[in-house]
């Protein structure tokens, strides 16, 4: 058993290798599965797999370490998306000279709380994706910069594919998107804050703003919002507010807030550091047993 997995852990130090593995076992999920819960289940059950088969694994090098700085990931997203996006609604109905905070009449409360664990799960899936086994096995092998422009391609591509959107603001705006997402995850070493931020954006906008969320109506808010405000400069009120310059404006001004803010720990660093100095090795004698 001991060899086994002795085995296993050289074949995953090839960041190559995890990826492939990775994308075979997505594939078979999405075929075998089309709910969203099963997938979700699975692949984060095949992540941490993975993950457990690494040098110097845990859950603190997959991003899900559960400690005080988690609680601070989760409410830093939590107030900044909701006072953003509240922001913008009192100044949507200001303009508009609407009853400011005009309530839908029908709000289903079971309806929301569907939708609520919906739109968790599907940030989830794609952290999981994007920012879980690639980047990190990218990361590992190119630095910083390679990985987080090809990640964004592929985050652009996924979302023109999945949502069959092709709106030129929202294009850059998703690519800005998940370049902040990206920086979130190297600033802390950490999943949880972009995640957090992913799940809180998408919520806010459909429940506070009553937008469209990548072209999807959820049909859950609260407050009735003129996405025809010019105030908004959103380009195509079907697609929503993530076809707008106030989104790009936000994500920009995001980042250097995150650079401010967020470091990544000195033992945090040292158990990274720790585990790819021990990758670097077993893949060296595995290139080196494959030429003798």
């Amino acid at each position: 058993m001991l060899v086994s997995a002795n085995i296993i852990q050289k074949i995953l130090s090839f960041w190559w290798f995890r990826i492939i593995l990775f994308l075979i076992f997505l594939t078979s999920i999405f075929y075998i599965s089309k709910n969203i819960f099963t997938q979700i289940i699975l692949l984060l059950g095949i992540s941490l797999l993975i993950e457990s088969f690494r040098a110097k694994s845990s859950f603190k090098t997959f991003g899900f370490n559960f400690e005080r700085d988690s609680l601070r990931f989760f409410l830093s997203a939590f107030l900044y998306t909701l006072l953003f996006f509240i922001i913008i609604t009192f100044f949507d109905q200001a303009v508009n000279g609407i009853e400011l905070f005009s309530t839908v009449d029908k709000f289903n409360l079971n309806y929301f709380l569907d939708i609520l664990v919906l739109i968790f799960f599907l940030a989830l899936l794609e952290e999981l994706i994007f920012r879980g086994i690639i980047y990190q096995a990218l990361l590992q092998r190119f630095g910083k910069y390679s990985p987080t422009l090809i990640l964004s391609i592929l985050f652009v591509l996924a979302h023109i594919f999945f949502n069959n959107i092709t709106d030129t603001i929202f294009i850059i705006n998703i690519f800005l998107a998940n370049l902040l997402l990206s920086l979130m995850y190297l600033r802390t070493g950490s999943l949880w804050l972009p995640l957090s931020f992913h799940f809180f954006w998408n919520l806010f906008q459909a429940l506070i703003l009553g937008s469209p969320v990548s072209g999807f109506y959820y049909g859950i808010e609260i407050f009735q919002t003129n996405l025809h405000n010019p105030i908004l400069l959103i380009s195509n009120q079907e697609v929503g507010f993530e076809s707008s310059f106030i989104c790009t404006i936000l994500l920009i001004l995001t980042i250097p807030l995150v650079l401010k803010n967020f470091s990544i720990s000195p033992f945090m660093k040292s158990i990274f550091f720790h585990r790819a100095y021990l990758e670097s090795i077993l893949s060296e004698n595995n290139l080196h047993k494959s030429k003798s």
